[in-house]
């Protein structure tokens, strides 16, 4: 009863029920047994409900204050390298609370996004130890903890007694890499490692191209690299099915050099596309007879001026797997390829199974620099089944039509079945340089205008084998600020680091330098080297103007006089979103200040409104507008400028009728009936929803008797079919506290409940 139980043994079996018995609610067939009352909140389960949430369901239901509920999480685990996204379903959940918070087994799980009934966040990393699994808690709460307002939600999901996330072990295989230097000029052919040896073969059909010099090599040389004429010159060795370069994933890096890249192949007017290494096979085009050759598969490296912005050419990579993932292109262009000049080139993709995030990355570097793109699908990298890895091209014999060939020459072949990390291909292609150079330590940059709500990660690399433990990240400007452990996912004593969500400020340029310690290997000296990046934070949304004007400029009469709302010159993160609203003012003489009473209903995709206003505060009658621009990052801006709005003298106004539409005969709501009218008609549906909204700024000035059940009813048939921007959560809070403000002001003498 209520939240006190008590419970005695029955002794064994199950409850058994009679044929013809059901489930009834106020009485049974007696007619002498029955209930005179009400009965609320039915709860019916096919599960025996432990006393906690016996408890929690009558406190949850009783309570006439916020409560929240949880009743499913998905999904219900993952690995636990975290950084997954993980979904609260329930009721009751206030966004416009403060510090709200999802915690992972005490782990704060970084909120991305929140409703009133679903919670998104970002699952932090958990350290498992020797275990392969580990089940947590998952804790909701709204406000600070210890405070009067701390609520933390129930959990209802009827599987479980708690809301828990299981994390599991990231087991993987092995991870493999081949490698070819091509010195070993008798055979070519011969790779570093003897797992790797006969996968690369030369088909005795193609024509051998040989060697040619090379400044690149293992040991002290000489070094050669392959000769490339216009023919793949080596391919992967297809005995047993074509098992080879097969993968999910992948990196693939080599040196190259392109003598004259119009001797590659034309794939347009003036357009060449030199392809170096890759298993790809492209697509053919819709018209095919086979569906495979509508759709590109695998993977490859080329340089090419294809849509170059300036004509100069640039490496790319291209992955596909038919229509499971249609074709992906990163194309460095932050520095250009050479001819006749040696070029470091890899390229490496991490499927979504790899990145845990649902989305693949496909990144590109040239002599160290690498850039990075989202790969927007879920799948693997497939492949077309007769295709081969090739080296220098794509065609398939020496008959067959020029495809996309390269001319000159490739070393130092470099091909995993993994993504390398960027600060080791960084850290492989500096050790190419013969001697033990001085200690240099680098750091790859970072995105500009980066969202501070989200984790930032930091990379660098040294170009030699640093001391142990010897990194160290701090912050070097703005002066004062100390970079600890606290404000990271992982250690500052690692070349990549992740830096919290929320750690740092908006519109601020930070500068983050990596350290380490080395010992020079000829003359065993102590190095001591650092390299830094700036990161530039976001700034919030940039205002540059806002005008509330009339016919009459900036003077006008409450609910007669139509001002015009523009904000203009906006700069900000899309999507941009607009609310207005304005001061509201009490019923008290003295004119003094209450929350801001909202005119547009919520955030509009407009960056424009009319709106009547009601009278401004005696004697002046003053009345402060305001505009609240929200950037893509959640980041607010608000902005206001000032009207006069005189009063209309002697106003009292008494409404009814069965119709919004008989609102008034009094000349002031006349208007403002007529503006509503008209909206209708035209399916003006922001209007209709600012009209109301001004409706309840007017009863905050003038005493009015509506009937309610009549505008909710407008209200609601005005909202139909009006889009994302009449039903996201913001705009729907804002129109319902609007028709609130109506219902419940002071001066409303609701004609009908």
């Amino acid at each position: 009863v209520n939240k006190a139980c008590e419970s005695h043994n029955v002794g064994s079996g199950v409850v058994g029920y009679t044929i013809s018995s059901r489930l009834k609610v106020g009485g049974v067939d007696f007619a002498d047994w029955h209930l005179s009352g009400a009965v609320d909140d039915l709860w019916v389960c096919n599960d025996n409900w432990e006393v906690s949430r016996i408890v929690g369901q009558y406190q949850a239901s009783s309570s006439s204050s916020f409560s929240p509920i949880i009743t499913a999480i998905s999904p219900p685990g993952g690995n636990s390298r975290g950084y997954q996204n993980l979904t609260l379903y329930g009721s009751g959940f206030d966004p416009t609370l403060p510090n709200i918070t999802v915690s992972l087994g005490g782990l704060n799980c970084p909120i991305t996004s929140i409703n009133s009934t679903v919670v998104q966040c970002v699952t932090p990393p958990f350290d498992l130890g020797s275990q392969d699994s580990q089940v947590v808690p998952v804790e909701l709460t709204f406000g600070q903890v210890g405070s009067s307002k701390f609520v933390q939600a129930l959990c209802f999901i009827t599987t479980a007694t708690q809301c828990t996330y299981t994390y599991t072990a990231l087991h993987t295989p092995a991870k493999l890499c081949d490698e070819w230097s091509f010195d070993n000029t008798a055979s070519l052919a011969t790779p570093h490692d003897t797992f790797s040896i006969g996968k690369l073969v030369i088909p005795s059909k193609w024509p051998t191209d040989g060697y040619g010099p090379s400044p690149y090599g293992v040991g002290s040389g000489p070094f050669h690299a392959l000769k490339v004429s216009g023919k793949p010159f080596m391919a992967a060795n297809v005995a047993g099915n074509n098992p080879y370069f097969n993968y999910p994933d992948f990196t693939l890096a080599h040196w190259v050099n392109i003598p004259d890249f119009t001797k590659c192949s034309a794939i347009a007017s003036g357009v060449y596309a030199c392809t170096i290494a890759g298993r790809f096979k492209p697509k053919v085009g819709p018209g095919a007879a086979k569906a495979d050759d509508w759709y590109d598969f695998g993977y490859r490296v080329l340089v090419t001026n294809e849509n170059s912005p300036d004509g100069a050419f640039y490496a790319r990579v291209e992955v596909g797997n038919g229509p499971f993932i249609p074709l992906q292109k990163q194309t460095l262009l932050v520095k250009p390829v050479q001819a006749g000049k040696w070029h470091y080139l890899a390229a490496t993709f991490a499927s979504a199974r790899s990145t845990g995030n649902g989305f693949g990355d496909l990144t590109m570097c040239v002599d160290g620099v690498c850039r990075t793109s989202t790969v927007p699908y879920s799948d693997i990298l497939g492949y077309d089944a007769v295709a081969t890895f090739k080296l220098g091209g794509l065609q398939d014999n020496s008959t067959a039509p020029a495809v996309q060939i390269t001319m000159g020459y490739i070393d130092e072949l470099y091909v995993c079945d993994h993504p390398v990390s960027t600060q080791d291909l960084y850290a492989k292609y500096i050790s190419y340089f013969r001697s033990d150079p001085s200690l240099v330590v680098s750091v790859s940059p970072v995105q500009n205008a980066v969202n501070p709500k989200l984790p930032v990660q930091l990379s660098g690399a040294a170009n030699k084998v640093v001391l142990p433990n010897s990194f160290r990240w701090s912050i070097i400007s703005p002066a004062g600020y100390t970079l600890t452990e606290q404000m990271t996912i992982g250690s500052i004593n690692q070349p990549t680091v992740r830096l919290a969500a929320d750690t740092l400020q908006s519109n601020t340029s930070y500068v983050f330098q990596l350290c380490a310690n080395a010992t020079n290997s000829v003359t065993l000296a102590a190095e001591y080297a650092c390299g830094t990046t700036t990161v530039n934070v976001a700034p919030p949304p940039v205002i540059g103007s806002f005008s509330c004007l009339s016919s009459n400029g900036s003077m006008g009469t409450a609910m007669t006089t139509m001002f015009s709302l523009i904000v203009g010159g906006v700069v900000a993160v899309p999507p941009v979103k607009y609310a207005f609203s304005h001061q509201a003012l009490s019923r008290d003489s003295d004119g003094s200040v209450g929350q801001n009473v909202p005119l547009s209903g919520g955030y509009l995709s407009d960056a424009s409104m009319t709106a009547l206003l009601p009278a401004g505060a005696a004697p002046d009658y003053k009345l402060v507008i305001y505009a609240d621009v929200l950037d893509g990052y959640g980041f607010v801006t608000e902005v206001s400028c000032v009207v006069f709005v005189e009063p209309v003298p002697n106003v009292t106004v008494s409404t009814g009728g069965s119709d919004v539409a008989n609102l008034t005969s009094n000349q002031t709501l006349g208007n403002l009936n007529q503006t509503l009218e008209r909206q209708i008609q035209n399916q003006d549906n922001q209007g209709v929803r600012a009209s109301i909204a001004a409706v309840a700024s007017m009863t905050l000035t003038y005493t009015v008797t509506v009937n309610i059940t009549q505008m909710m009813t407008l209200y609601v048939n005005a909202s139909q079919n009006c889009g994302a921007s009449c039903t996201d959560s913001a705009s729907a809070l804002a129109n319902l506290q609007g028709l609130g403000a109506l219902a419940s002001a002071g001066g409303v003498q609701a004609a009908e409940s």
